[in-house]
């Protein structure tokens, strides 16, 4: 990607709300998307934990 094709996809994302330029040429996630992706992050390490537990059972129990 050069320059010029990363300077539109900024634009873009902070059009769509999803960066915001918080000071010239820097950029950060919009408070709701990292919001969301606070709660996904939580949700998919709930989902793994239990996944997690029987791949550690099934490995123990075949020694």
């Amino acid at each position: 990607m050069t320059a010029a094709q990363a300077r539109v996809a900024l634009r873009e994302l902070v059009s769509a709300h999803l960066l915001e330029e918080f000071r010239r040429n820097r950029y950060r996630c919009h408070d709701l998307l990292r919001a969301f992706a606070r709660r996904q992050g939580k949700a998919q390490r709930a989902l793994a934990q239990p996944r997690a537990a029987l791949a550690i059972r099934a490995i123990v129990d075949g020694m």
